[in-house]
């Protein structure tokens, strides 16, 4: 039997330079999938930092690899405007989020 334990991961986006243009073409087609993954459960959280170089977003799969196919199919990605993606398992220990996350995003490794 096939496990259906989720691992949560933060993952750090990098802009291309000089993609202001496709982003903003893109923006909307990128909030929808991004909502279709808050929907079915796998987006805690996202946005973009706010110098506009980039975008935190905080997923929960069950591994690095369908983590990597679900950001493979953002249309930022498809589109180019991610130069570069940072991707770190990551474990909620203390904080005020800590109830609103979740007890799998506490236990997670």
């Amino acid at each position: 039997m096939a496990s259906t334990e989720t691992r949560t991961f933060v993952v750090l986006y990098t802009y291309a330079a000089g993609v202001g243009e496709k982003r903003a073409e893109l923006l909307d087609a990128h909030r929808a999938y991004l909502g279709a993954l808050t929907e079915e459960g796998s987006l805690l959280a996202a946005g973009a930092f706010l110098d506009s170089n980039g975008g935190l977003l905080l997923l929960r799969a069950p591994s690095l690899l369908v983590l990597e196919d679900l950001l493979d199919r953002d249309p930022f990605h498809l589109g180019a405007v991610i130069v570069d993606r940072e991707i770190h398992p990551w474990a909620a220990r203390l904080g005020t989020a800590l109830p609103s996350l979740g007890a799998s995003v506490a236990s997670s490794v």
